[in-house]
């Protein structure tokens, strides 16, 4: 980190830009003493939320069949018996519910689920399994920790499941915005002046 000189100007600043400065610059060296910046320098925080995208076969980190146009089930929660009432509606063949359903919930797989509902005309609305993978996906940056918790706190009806990542400018960045969290991170921004008397 290059050395940065503690300079000063005299101006005048909009009372709320400075306030704002005040609370980033106390709030950010705070954070670093702390730890709360994960050893990173310069530190952005990130509220992240959990996500599900799409995977494939080979990359994926859950994979589960579609059975109508809003319902994805594992196959854990086939075995759990999430599928029953599914299969009690749109089974042609009712007097032999219990054993399908059974002979469901003791498959291996979910290729093995697909095979049972097709070879007794259970029609599903997707009939190939769906691959997903687990991603975070940034939802708000903050140049502070506890505006990044309190974030999480007031958004939490529509974050669910989320964390904070501290993420950095970028390697080697050369511009503005680095410098200037260099200054918030690791100067005094304002000059205190003392009363000689």
């Amino acid at each position: 980190m290059e050395k940065i000189k503690n300079e000063f100007v005299d101006i005048k600043i909009n009372k709320e830009i400075y306030e704002i400065l005040k609370l980033w610059n106390k709030e950010r060296k705070e954070d670093i003493k702390n730890h709360k910046n994960s050893m990173t320098r310069q530190p952005i925080y990130k509220v992240q939320k959990n996500v599900w995208g799409v995977g494939d076969c080979e990359n994926f980190d859950k994979e589960e069949i579609m059975v109508d146009c809003e319902t994805l089930l594992t196959l854990e929660q086939i075995k759990d018996g999430d599928l029953d009432d599914y299969i009690d509606y749109h089974c042609p063949d009712k007097d032999n519910l219990e054993t399908i359903k059974n002979y469901i919930k003791k498959r291996g797989s979910l290729e093995e689920v697909l095979e049972v509902l097709q070879d007794n005309e259970i029609n599903i609305y997707q009939d190939e399994i769906v691959y997903s993978k687990e991603e975070w996906e940034d939802k708000a940056y903050f140049l502070t920790h506890q505006e990044a918790k309190d974030y999480m706190q007031y958004q939490k009806h529509n974050l669910g499941q989320c964390i904070i990542y501290v993420d950095a400018p970028g390697y080697d960045n050369r511009g503005t915005f680095d410098t200037f969290l260099q200054l918030l991170d690791h100067k005094d921004i304002f000059e205190v002046k003392y009363d000689a008397r």
